[in-house]
């Protein structure tokens, strides 16, 4: 075969590539079109206004960082695009329908407490580029899956070659489409998994989510339709992102009633900018903080916490907590079946007296 044949060949085979049809339900094969949102029902917060949208996506991002930290040496480095807090549900009763705006790192652990809040707006931050990635896909499976089962099984295995035509097409121009495509194929089976495991604990809680309730999945559908959920590159260590995110909270006179750190405060002393980017959160009396502390070496999961807005603000003024566990109390876990779930609102005033008072003993 001459080279001319070859080159030829190379490229239909490339072309054909690029419009890879994807199996229906039944089996047959239909090419992926564009989507149209327009087709998508908005949920109760409608559309943004022009004012509104300058407004929420004019808040500047962090970079990427550099570095990834973790709870000690052996953790540092890695990637979590599929989250590992199996009692989310721990945190329900406290944050359900509580609107506004939501503010979280990771990655399903967004969809998953803002379609519980109701929030009007979210921001789904990290400083981890493969996270933000990893919405990216997110929102092409929800915006071309119109069921909860239909989303979820774009990351079973028989379904890896449709899942990457609908990458390629929806970001066939992205210069991240290499990433895209890989985070996909080295990710798919864990988030798979997650999505089961969550599902499963559904079930067994009666706490609905997302991805197994009709109701719950075309709110976030509908959100993202919208363009109401943005993921952003956000570091809480930094000093653009969470402050650009209260400044545009307050103009759109909206308060933030959710924010989720996960266990990222057990990675570090509290910096000085960390405490001014909390401070700087637009919180109200309806605001809470969902934060976790690992405990993982006795249950392979975490103690969940929700703590008032206001009341975490106030905590992140005294320097001399340190690190988180100057402010969560921690109790011994009887074994693999104990989960922690602590509502935590101690007034930092009466911790302080006391502290003062254990002072003056000990002068005497």
């Amino acid at each position: 075969m001459r080279l001319r044949d070859l080159l030829a060949g190379a490229c239909v085979a490339l072309t054909m590539l690029a419009v890879i049809p994807a199996a229906s339900a039944e089996g047959d094969a239909q090419e992926i079109g564009a989507i149209d949102t327009s087709a998508i029902p908005a949920t109760k917060h409608g559309k943004m206004t022009a004012e509104q949208r300058s407004i929420f996506y004019g808040a500047k991002e962090d970079p990427p960082a550099k570095e990834l930290l973790g709870v000690n040496e052996d953790y540092a480095g890695r990637s979590y695009l599929a989250g590992d807090e199996w009692n989310l549900h721990l945190t329900h009763e406290h944050i359900k329908d509580s609107g506004g705006i939501y503010v979280g790192v990771g990655a399903d652990q967004g969809y998953l407490l803002a379609s519980w809040a109701q929030a009007e707006y979210a921001y789904l931050i990290d400083y981890d580029a493969r996270v933000v990635l990893t919405h990216k896909i997110y929102r092409s499976f929800f915006l071309r899956s119109k069921t909860p089962k239909e989303f979820v099984a774009l990351w079973k295995k028989s379904s890896t070659d449709k899942a990457l035509a609908i990458i390629r097409k929806d970001y066939a121009d992205d210069k991240d489409l290499g990433e895209l495509e890989k985070v996909y194929k080295e990710w798919r089976r864990r988030i798979y998994s997650r999505h089961n495991r969550i599902n499963k604990k559904s079930k067994e809680t009666g706490v609905k989510v997302y991805t197994n309730d009709q109701k719950l999945y075309d709110y976030v559908r509908g959100m993202v339709a919208t363009d109401r959920i943005r993921p952003m590159s956000g570091n809480l260590l930094d000093d653009e992102g969470l402050i650009a995110i209260g400044e545009a909270a307050r103009a759109l006179k909206t308060p933030i009633r959710l924010l989720y750190v996960s266990n990222a405060q057990e990675y570090w002393k509290y910096p000085e900018q960390y405490r001014k980017n909390i401070a700087g959160l637009y919180f109200d009396e309806k605001s809470n903080v969902v934060h976790t502390l690992s405990t993982w070496s006795t249950n392979k999961d975490y103690r969940y916490v929700v703590q008032p807005g206001l009341n975490y603000q106030e905590w992140m003024t005294a320097d001399w907590v340190l690190k988180v566990y100057y402010m969560i109390p921690r109790r011994k876990l009887e074994g693999a079946e104990d989960i922690d779930f602590i509502h935590f609102t101690r007034e930092l005033k009466e911790v302080e007296e006391r502290r003062a008072k254990r002072k003056k003993k000990k002068k005497k």
